[in-house]
């Protein structure tokens, strides 16, 4: 897959010939396209979902992740994150979830999926407004993770050092004159367990793991589950693009608690499940290692104002 900002598509090629396969997005698109609100843009229209995007990737299952910079020479939109199901057999496609930045960035910008469903992304505004109580237009730059309803559950702004007043045009062309990120990427030192627990009524063990970054294909790893005196060895693929990746096994006796660990070539991770927690489906247990601000989810209670 290429992304093509200045023609605002994406499009998939024959990696051994170059062919063109398809186009999504721009004047030549192959796909009809309904956005979040509705609005469908058919092939032929010569306008599109999104425009001079950045960042597009496929991010499994049928779907892309982009930034969205909403700019093709004049302002179409506020720049936002997107994701959106592509289905390449019936050549639609539809934004199923968008964050709206509420600022201009002509160029640069991300929006990558995390493993608890987050997203984390950069933006940066045209135009700065320090005094703003929106802080998303206060800053030079910034790195956001934000959560499926639309809280910030952080955010990293830098302030510029050229301030010319409380409000201030801070572009060249499309270029940004000052602070810009443009991209950001979350890694992990460790796998990541997700979700286990240990279900005495069933005799199940289940869990979800991930890898410590988002890698393009799958990952073999090794999976042991100790439940009761007996162990479980067992190979697991990783799935690519963080999506999740789930291991169960049924135990005829799990004892009091069952230990799970996964490892791969370069890293692993483990986990303890205790049967005083875990009746049934039990809360979500994180293995070592796990940290790092993963499982973050913070909200406001109004998602864009200052502190």
């Amino acid at each position: 897959f290429v992304s093509v900002r200045d023609m605002s598509c994406i499009a998939k090629l024959n990696f051994t010939s170059g062919a063109v396969l398809w186009t999504l997005g721009g004047i030549f698109s192959d796909f009809n396209v309904t956005d979040l609100d509705g609005h469908r843009y058919v092939v032929g229209d010569g306008h599109g979902a999104f425009t001079h995007q950045h960042n597009a990737e496929y991010i499994g299952d049928g779907k892309f992740a982009l930034f969205d910079n909403g700019y093709n020479g004049s302002w179409v939109r506020d720049s936002r994150m997107v994701i959106m199901d592509v289905d390449e057999d019936n050549f639609e496609a539809t934004v199923t979830w968008e964050w709206q930045t509420g600022v201009h960035a002509l160029i640069f910008g991300d929006a990558d999926p995390l493993p608890t469903g987050n997203m984390v992304g950069t933006f940066w505004p045209a135009t700065v407004h320090t005094t703003s109580s929106d802080i998303r237009e206060s800053f030079e730059a910034s790195a956001v993770e934000v959560t499926r309803n639309g809280s910030i559950a952080w955010m990293l702004g830098v302030k510029g050092t050229h301030e010319i007043g409380s409000d201030y045009a801070r572009y060249d062309g499309e270029a940004p004159i000052g602070w810009a990120f443009y991209s950001v990427e979350r890694f992990y030192t460790s796998l990541l367990i997700k979700g286990a627990t240990m279900d005495t009524s069933s005799g199940m063990v289940s869990f979800s793991v991930y890898n410590t970054y988002r890698q393009q294909f799958d990952l073999s790893a090794t999976a042991v589950i100790t439940c009761g005196g007996a162990t479980v060895t067992k190979p697991i693929m990783i799935a690519a693009h963080w999506q999740e990746t789930k291991v169960s096994q049924a135990f005829e006796d799990m004892g009091s608690s069952c230990e799970v660990s996964v490892s791969t070539q370069d890293h692993s991770v483990s986990a303890t499940l205790s049967s005083d927690t875990s009746s049934g489906p039990s809360p979500s247990a994180a293995g070592s290692g796990s940290g790092d601000g993963y499982g973050q989810q913070a909200e406001q209670a109004s998602p864009h104002t200052r502190r």
